[in-house]
């Protein structure tokens, strides 16, 4: 995502979302970062606990490995 693509400056949307069985209602977060650092998902998951599903990105192997 580019907030401005005359500036060169890349940022990423990192979207975390509930599954269908948690809620009635679904929630999605989505989590404006500068870079797509394992750090993001590492902070923002580090109290979670149970399945996480997620579309093969390598950032989220190195979360599974600190578990």
């Amino acid at each position: 995502m580019k907030d401005h693509p005359e500036d060169g400056n890349t940022n990423y949307m990192w979207v975390y979302r509930n599954g269908k069985c948690d809620s009635k209602y679904p929630v999605v977060i989505y989590d404006h970062q500068p870079t797509r650092n394992a750090n993001h998902p590492d902070e923002f998951l580090k109290d979670y606990s149970g399945y996480l599903v997620t579309d093969g990105y390598q950032v989220y192997h190195t979360l599974d490995k600190k578990a």
